[in-house]
């Protein structure tokens, strides 16, 4: 029993160092290893960088949430666990919709594939920002004239800066809003609402582009 005890603490106890050390990674680092064991066909190693990836992160690159998505897939193959692998595939999927938007998917998820270890095939989305003139001066006049402060926010006294970001697809479209900094009191919410709604209002069809690109807003509460 003392040799079992002992086994089992020493096993725990490599297990957690060793995931330590992964966390402690930098995220390229992780990430090239993550894809250098998808190309390999050792899916079962993709997760667990997958994971560490996301600790660290709000979010992922497109391909990083493909890999997770292709590797949970062929881990379902006549797994005993397939129902889970299904669900964690298709929760990767959600997290590329959820930050990149249902355009920037359905154009680049299935193709091109992942075909080495080198660049990614996939296009990245460019960092953006809109300035003060034209469709942007009307955004932020949008915002401004329409944002409203929490009245729990107002009680609470709770002041400080939401960061919200969102995806403008080639069209204009604005889509995938999601809050990148949050201060609560209901500030969150209606940061998320009113650059929604400005963004819809202000620049669908009319900041049109070659590129998919993200846009980060930042919501300033301030009492008087």
């Amino acid at each position: 029993m003392k040799i079992i005890t002992l086994t089992l603490a020493l096993f725990i106890s490599i297990f957690i160092v060793s995931a330590q050390n992964l966390v402690n990674q930098p995220a390229n680092y992780r990430f090239q290893k993550m894809k250098n064991d998808f190309l390999n066909d050792n899916f079962s190693q993709v997760g667990a960088y997958y994971d560490s990836i996301l600790s660290h992160k709000k979010y992922a690159t497109m391909e990083t949430y493909k890999i997770a998505n292709l590797s949970y897939l062929a881990l379902s193959n006549g797994s005993e666990d397939s129902l889970s692998m299904v669900l964690k595939a298709h929760s990767a999927f959600q997290e590329a919709v959820k930050w990149y938007g249902e355009s920037f998917v359905n154009e680049y998820w299935e193709s091109p594939s992942i075909v080495s270890a080198g660049e990614s095939q996939i296009p990245e989305v460019v960092d953006t920002e809109l300035d003060f003139s034209g469709n942007s001066l009307a955004f932020y006049q949008f915002i401004s004239e329409y944002m409203k402060y929490p009245k729990r926010a107002k009680k609470e006294k709770i002041e400080g800066k939401v960061l919200v970001q969102f995806i403008l697809t080639k069209d204009g479209t604005a889509e995938a809003f999601n809050l990148l900094e949050q201060i609560g009191g209901g500030c969150d919410e209606e940061a998320l609402r009113i650059v929604e709604k400005a963004a819809r209002k202000t620049l669908l069809n009319k900041d049109k582009s070659t590129l998919y690109r993200r846009v980060v807003v930042r919501i300033i509460f301030k009492l008087p």
